[in-house]
């Protein structure tokens, strides 16, 4: 008891601190404690190990499996949100896996050069939309959704990677599309001026946004877009000019609403913040209203 006493009276420090050891006083060795995401971390010594809010959307190399230690799991009432979620700087573990499950090509990068929170942090040199980009795919690989997306049994992740090879931001497409050849969703990177001199183009690029939400809600449009052009290379083309004839033929434009009608009522109670669903419902409302032919589009 006067052991695992020593171990929290160390955490205050240590959750400020990046993994490392800490002297066991008085016991001899030390208290190795390592971050994993969010409120989750794991607690050494010796053969027992603690793992802190144990979350499998955290990056999962360091931990130790159950069968090969002396282990305990501890939860807490500590917070987890879209926002924290999204708002973390992806771990070297987190960026490895998903350049081998993507391909992502910035022969546009408008932020290129530019330093931001999560400079230097995880061993890649990132400029702000390429952190933005990471953070958003590693946002999507954590989803976890109470029942599985009308049109796929995989996850959204898992759904995204097995149906194009990556994304190239582009500044020579006149539009975002799906796909080339080579299996690449072309995303239309460029930043452009205004008339009243407010930035405007490729939202994950803006630099100095005065106007916009800077938390989840900026990464859920980019996710939006991904979805949307995704399913064209299911083989849903648009079936009424640029829009769908229906919401319930879930081609691009019913896959993207329905992606974020899934985050607002298929996640977990209090994960999705109210200030984050009300966005995600308005978008979900215009597209109803601009991208649906046969209405009333929430009837379908």
């Amino acid at each position: 008891m006067h052991r695992t006493f020593i171990v929290w009276a160390m955490l205050p420090a240590a959750c400020a601190m990046a993994a490392g050891r800490f002297p066991a006083m008085g016991y001899g060795g030390n208290i190795e404690i390592t971050p994993i995401i969010h409120s989750s971390l794991q607690i050494e010594f010796g053969a027992r190990v603690i793992q802190v809010d144990p979350w499998r959307a955290g990056d999962l190399s360091y931990a130790k499996l159950a069968d090969q230690v002396e282990h305990a799991v501890v939860t807490t009432d500590a917070p987890l949100d879209i926002n924290a979620l999204s708002a973390r700087c992806p771990s070297a573990g987190e960026l490895k896996a998903i350049d081998h499950d993507l391909k992502l090509v910035f022969d546009s990068d408008p932020t290129r050069g530019s330093t931001h929170e999560c400079t230097g942090t995880n061993g890649k040199d990132l400029s702000l939309l390429q952190s933005r980009v990471y953070r958003a795919l590693a946002t999507m690989r954590a989803l976890e959704f109470s029942e599985p997306l009308p049109w796929t049994k995989d996850s959204a992740y898992r759904w995204f990677t097995k149906t194009v090879r990556g994304v190239r931001f582009t500044a020579n497409a006149r539009t975002s599309f799906c796909c080339g050849p080579d299996g690449l969703i072309n995303v239309r990177s460029v930043i452009e001026t205004s008339p009243d001199g407010r930035p405007s183009g490729l939202a994950l690029a803006v630099t100095q946004p005065t106007q916009m939400p800077t938390d989840f809600r900026l990464l859920a449009s980019f996710l939006q877009l991904l979805v949307h052009e995704a399913r064209h290379h299911n083989g849903k083309p648009h079936t009424c000019g640029t829009k769908d004839k229906t919401l319930g033929e879930l081609g691009a434009w019913g896959a993207a609403y329905s992606f974020q009608k899934w985050l607002v009522e298929k996640t977990a109670p209090g994960f999705v913040p109210d200030s984050v669903k009300i966005n995600l419902q308005r978008a979900m409302e215009s597209i109803c209203t601009n991208e649906i032919c046969m209405q009333p589009c929430m009837a379908q």
